[in-house]
């Protein structure tokens, strides 16, 4: 844990930055395993960050000669006594568990899950004994300040949203109702957020050697926010979003994005924006490829 001496004081000068990986560059190494059939083993390299002052990028090559495609294990072997030589080493075996996530490799796949992590926070939040319910948030609902409620600790509250928030990473079915109790807007600069992770993930791949060969598509049930990233006219109603505007339009116009029409009942991002009824709900989840590994076949 470092100091990322970008605070403010009063506001959250005591926090500290913990340089950590973005969750969707694990998304993306874990599909490219899964495709490619890559192994995924397991090394905790201990005090790494504490072995020099860090003044630019370090990136690790493998040895020379090593070649994952021969001799896999051999060369697994070759390369943690490689790294052995300058870290303190601990081999932890095929990728099972890591930062508070389930690693389940078959066949069909990998699958990730945060099943501890669950039990864990009903446990702390005395729920454990608690009924499933059938969508995280109802239809038509409306939040509204309950006078006669007791006053929350703000602390407690915040701790256990951010807590929600992670456990999004794999329950994504669960992102609007988080999005709710958060101070968030669900909605709000959807499509710009969505183009922002659709270039990172582009450069991340074009990194790994794996360069998109034509543009990469965002789906949009609003018909009248695609006619505003293609019009070249600015209007009244769009100045509040004008740089947003151009700096997505200037993606379609260089073929890194498109832009894709796509109706309302097909667009699996609606559970992770609106309540939607049980039928589409369950619906989603069986596209986005979401199960319970622990269900009876």
């Amino acid at each position: 844990m470092v100091k990322g001496y970008t605070q403010r004081y009063e506001i959250d000068y005591q926090k500290t930055f913990a340089p950590v990986a973005k969750i969707n560059t694990i998304r993306v190494l874990l599909s490219l395993a899964a495709n490619l059939d890559w192994p995924l083993h397991q090394f905790d390299v201990k005090n790494a960050f504490l072995h020099g002052d860090l003044e630019e990028e370090v990136y690790m090559d493998l040895p020379p000669g090593c070649n994952f495609a021969r001799d896999r294990e051999n060369q697994k072997l070759k390369l943690q006594k490689y790294l052995s030589q300058e870290f303190k080493m601990k081999d932890l075996g095929d990728l099972k568990y890591f930062l508070g996530i389930e690693v389940t490799r078959s066949t069909n796949g990998i699958f990730l899950s945060q099943r501890k992590y669950v039990l864990d926070l009903l446990t702390e939040t005395r729920m454990l004994g608690c009924k499933p319910a059938n969508t995280p948030i109802e239809m038509n609902h409306k939040l509204c300040e309950d006078m006669d409620q007791e006053p929350t600790n703000k602390e407690q509250y915040q701790r256990l949203v951010g807590r929600l928030i992670y456990l999004a990473h794999t329950r994504p079915d669960i992102a609007y109702a988080v999005s709710m109790v958060s101070h968030a807007e669900a909605e709000y600069r959807g499509m710009v957020h969505g183009v922002c992770e659709l270039l990172w993930i582009r450069r991340l791949l074009t990194e790994l050697g794996f360069k998109p060969r034509k543009p990469m598509e965002l789906y949009c049930d609003n018909k009248s926010a695609i006619d505003i990233a293609h019009n070249p006219v600015q209007h009244d109603r769009t100045k509040h979003v004008e740089v947003d505007r151009h700096f997505i339009k200037e993606k379609i116009e260089k073929k890194i994005i498109c832009l894709s029409f796509i109706k309302s009942e097909d667009q699996l991002a609606n559970i992770l924006t609106k309540a939607v009824c049980s039928r589409v709900f369950h619906d989603s989840l069986t596209k986005l490829g979401i199960g319970d590994v622990y269900a009876p076949t």
